[in-house]
């Protein structure tokens, strides 16, 4: 029990406090002790008053050992004091004013059982949120009008504090609210009834070619009716739009397809093919190199040539009327047999080297070589001519 008084102060005959002050702090003397003499001193005030180990009595200097009085300890118990209620206002500020305050005059010691049940004494408020103090005894009245108090509701049976009652009305989805038509709804079906409200602007229905207009839903056919004038023009110049990028990307098309064409026919042009049989394949390989019939395609002259340099066959392709020119070229190369066209290998050279190689084995292994018969089918692609010219000095 905190106690905005002092002790001293509350007890009803002042006069006896002075037979009951301690010597030494002055004040209402806490568990007694007195000298061979009967002076008194608080126990709390002994050890103030020892020196070199001895009690000194501070009123009248005896050496002693200071003895409990128990006698004065029951008599200060049964003074009769205030309420400490007495001296406090209603939101718990020391006032010595006590015309309001409890009147109740008790023993010491009673104060504690009587200041528990005081309806003088001071509580705080249990809501969340205030901090109000007030006595208990308008305690019921505070709880009633407390604006922090506990409240449900009535829609959506969420607990809320009666001071965010607005707030929470603002925003409970179970709130029936006026829509803007006159309607009555929940908050929660507002989007819903919004599809069909009269009162809600919408798109006008010719916005996909050009109407930019928001009207409210009851005036919806009124539009369409008095604007449609103005919605076929603007159909009419959608459709040029759409005409004229349509067009656009015809044109595109086409010239991309004949690009495409022109690639293709300058490739099919500078693509040379050649096929070359060659009978009892083992026996001239190995006399020595092996050079087709001439082919010519596209003005160009050329032979495919084959070797045998230890185990290996190297072939390539010899063009004769390159004077003047320097032509920058992709060879491959396809060998099999007439008999099993799936017995067969393909053999690219792109990095412009002069000769391909392939192991001589490799023909009997897989089947290429039948009965000492060999296809070479050979393919140029063209990628560049370049002409050279030469400048002759007139002497």
């Amino acid at each position: 029990m905190e106690e905005l008084i002092p002790t001293e102060s509350r007890i009803v005959d002042q006069d006896q406090l002075s037979e009951l002050q301690c010597f030494v702090c002055l004040q209402l003397l806490e568990s007694p002790h007195q000298c061979a003499n009967g002076h008194l001193v608080c126990k709390g005030c002994i050890p103030t008053c020892r020196k070199n180990d001895h009690f000194i009595c501070p009123q009248c200097g005896i050496l002693s050992n200071p003895s409990k009085n128990v006698f004065v300890q029951n008599h200060i118990q049964n003074l009769k004091v205030y309420c400490t209620n007495r001296f406090q206002t209603a939101d718990g500020k020391p006032s010595l004013n006590h015309s309001d305050g409890c009147q109740e005059i008790l023993s010491l010691n009673d104060q504690l059982l009587h200041h528990k049940d005081c309806i003088f004494s001071l509580v705080k408020c249990p809501n969340r949120r205030c901090n109000t103090k007030m006595r208990k005894k308008d305690f019921l009245a505070h709880k009633t009008h407390c604006t922090y108090r506990n409240e449900t509701c009535a829609d959506c049976s969420a607990p809320y504090q009666i001071c965010d009652k607005e707030r929470h009305l603002g925003s409970c989805i179970e709130v029936i609210v006026q829509c803007k038509c006159g309607c009555k709804i929940k908050r929660k079906d507002l989007s819903s009834h919004a599809q069909i409200c009269p009162e809600e602007f919408i798109d006008c229905s010719r916005s996909f070619f050009g109407c930019p207009c928001k009207v409210k839903r009851r005036f919806w056919n009124d539009h369409i009716k008095e604007h449609a004038s103005e919605h076929l023009q603007m159909l009419k110049q959608q459709f040029e739009n759409t005409l004229l990028e349509l067009q656009r990307r015809y044109d595109y098309e086409i010239q991309s397809r004949d690009l495409s064409n022109q690639r293709l026919k300058s490739r099919v042009k500078r693509e040379l093919k050649a096929i070359w049989p060659i009978k009892n394949f083992s026996s001239q390989i190995k006399k020595g190199e092996l050079k087709s019939e001439e082919f010519e395609n596209d003005g160009i002259v050329w032979q495919i040539k084959m070797s045998l340099v230890e185990d290996e066959l190297f072939f390539g392709v010899i063009i004769k009327n390159i004077r003047g020119k320097q032509i920058e070229c992709e060879r491959s190369f396809k060998i099999g047999n007439t008999v099993s066209p799936l017995e067969s290998v393909v053999i690219r050279n792109e990095s412009m080297q002069p000769h391909f190689v392939l192991p001589f084995h490799f023909l009997e292994n897989k089947g290429l070589l039948y009965q000492d018969s060999l296809i070479v089918k050979a393919k140029i692609y063209v990628k560049k001519i370049i002409h050279n010219c030469q400048t002759h000095s007139i002497k």
